[in-house]
């Protein structure tokens, strides 16, 4: 899966905070999704 950062022309504020902290959230599962391959990889 490839990840980039694209500007959006967003002139609504809070769709801007929502999209924002859905960018957030997303680094976060994937930080957690790392972590758990890792650990797979250490177990197997």
């Amino acid at each position: 899966m490839q990840i980039s950062d694209r500007p959006l022309a967003v002139t609504n504020s809070t769709l801007t905070t929502l999209i924002a902290e859905l960018g957030t959230e997303c680094l976060k599962v994937q930080a957690l999704i790392n972590q758990l391959q890792l650990i797979s990889l250490t177990v197997n």
